[in-house]
Formats: structure tokens, C-alpha cells, sequence
């Protein structure tokens, strides 16, 4: 008879508040999402625990959250929520809304294909009435692809009268930045970078 050892790697995990996290990270943020609810800026949250809960479906989204019963695709866009919510908790902003669809271009019959041809849409993330009236659409991107590109240009050209924008949340400065000025920074550093 014989007999195998194999070594099996633990799983470093976090507790908080009888849920538990695989990283650090996520604890720091369900103090954040925690000390939202004790204020009265949001009522609740679930935040992925990265499968350490395997009896989780390897297909589900392990990176977006959910608060107030609202889904969101990650911790970064349901991190903007939660500042939204504060500012018009504070009266910072007027109001505003979730997932926004705009249509970018109309639906049409193609003769040729004898096939109907669906309509391009883009859903914003948010769109942000300020205090003043004005509209701003917000997505909350990592990167911008190249069909997130395609569907900006097309965005600007419908709807000119809004203001849009992609932020993004930095932790080298603690705060959320433009998109569009991380990646002009980070293209000059590259360029730096290579004459250097």
C-alpha cells in the first residue's frame, strides 16, 4: 500500500463581522461599505468573498457587489455609488441614476440581408445631475477597449450637450481621477521611460 502526501497550499483568510475575505483589501472596503450603513448613506452591501465560499459557482461574478439590492460589475463602480450616495445625502449633487441606457444609433432594415438590424446602445454607469442642472455621464473604467472607444466617439457625436467621462480610482492618490489624464500621465512616463 502506498501513500501519497500532497501538500495543500492554505488559504490565508480575513474575518470581519462574521464574513470572510480573502484578501485585506476587501476587508478595508467592507469598512467602508459598513461605516456607509451606520451613517445612513446606504442600507446594505455584499461584497464577493473571491471563493472562500467554494460552494459558489465558478461561472458566478466574484468581482462586482451589491448594495441596496443593486448589482454592480466591480468594487470600483459600486465604490462610486457609495460616493454618490454621499454626496447627495450631502447636497453636493442633485440626484442621480444607474445604469443609463442611450441609444447611439437607430435600428434599421437591411434590404440586402433581408434582416433587421438591432440598435447600438451604450448604457452609462451613472449619469449625475448637479446642483445647476447640468448632466454628467460617468463610466467607471479600468481601461478603456477598443469598442468602449468606438461607442465614446459615438456618444460625443449624438449627444454633444453632455458632459462624459471615464474615472477611474487611484490608491497612488487616493482619490478618483479622469481617465482620460491617467493615461496621458502614464504615456509620458513611458516616454520618459524609453528615452531615459
Amino acid at each position: 500500500m502506498t501513500c501519497k502526501i500532497t501538500k495543500v497550499k492554505r488559504i490565508k483568510t480575513y474575518e470581519i463581522d462574521g464574513v470572510q475575505y480573502k484578501s485585506s483589501t476587501f476587508v478595508k472596503y467592507h469598512k467602508e461599505f459598513r461605516e456607509a450603513v451606520d451613517n445612513n448613506v446606504i442600507h446594505s452591501f455584499t461584497l464577493p468573498n473571491n471563493g472562500v465560499d467554494k460552494s459558489e459557482s465558478k461561472y458566478k461574478n466574484n468581482n462586482g457587489a451589491i448594495i441596496d439590492d443593486k448589482h454592480f460589475d466591480s468594487i470600483m463602480e459600486a465604490r462610486f455609488y457609495l460616493l454618490l450616495c454621499k454626496l447627495k445625502k450631502d447636497n453636493q449633487i442633485k440626484n442621480f441614476d444607474c445604469q443609463v441606457k442611450f441609444e447611439l444609433q437607430e435600428g434599421y432594415y437591411n434590404v440586402f440581408k433581408a434582416k433587421k438590424i438591432q440598435p447600438i446602445n451604450y448604457i452609462a454607469d451613472f449619469v449625475i445631475i448637479l446642483n445647476n442642472n447640468i448632466k454628467v455621464v460617468i463610466d467607471v473604467k479600468g481601461i478603456k477597449t477598443a469598442d468602449f472607444k468606438l461607442k465614446e466617439k459615438m456618444f460625443g457625436y449624438k449627444y454633444p450637450e453632455l458632459c462624459f467621462m471615464c474615472v477611474q480610482w487611484r490608491a497612488k492618490t487616493n482619490s478618483w481621477e479622469i481617465l482620460d489624464d491617467i493615461e496621458k500621465e502614464r504615456r509620458a512616463k513611458k516616454r520618459n521611460n524609453k528615452e531615459n
